[in-house]
């Protein structure tokens, strides 16, 4: 940690002053010090939002027509936010995803497929009964 006279502002060398006491600033005379840390921390938010479409008239289980997220969305592998893309059409059957890394502009995952063949996937994957599930 640098440590500098408080009169002259001269930096003086922390580890000669610790070993036998405060000396004398070699400039000024000073036995006044001023110590620097810097202290670094960053943060990243991201915002997501998420949007339905429904049929008027309808239930909301019946009358759902499409689902929309659009975004960021943080990517724990890469450790950072990425850019998501994600649109379910139930009158269609079509299920469309994209995920952009923004940093390097990349294209990490293209998903196009038809809605009924998109199923056990993620959280909805079933498991065998023979493996345990981590807490």
């Amino acid at each position: 940690m640098p440590a500098f006279c408080l009169d002259c502002n001269f930096e003086t060398d922390e580890a000669k002053e610790s070993a036998g006491g405060r000396q004398p600033c070699p400039v000024c005379g000073s036995r006044k010090r001023r110590y620097e840390e810097s202290l670094f921390e960053s943060e990243a938010i991201g915002a997501l939002m998420h949007t339905k479409g429904y049929a008027g008239g309808l239930s909301r289980k019946k009358g759902l027509r499409f689902e929309s997220r659009d975004g960021a969305l943080y990517s724990i592998s890469l450790g950072r936010f990425v850019k998501l893309n994600r649109h379910i059409d139930h009158e269609a059957k079509r299920y469309v995803k994209k995920v952009i890394d923004p940093v390097t502009g990349q294209t990490l995952r293209v998903v196009n497929d038809p809605l009924p063949a998109h199923r056990d996937r993620g959280s909805a994957k079933k498991r065998s009964p023979n493996k345990s599930v981590k807490p």
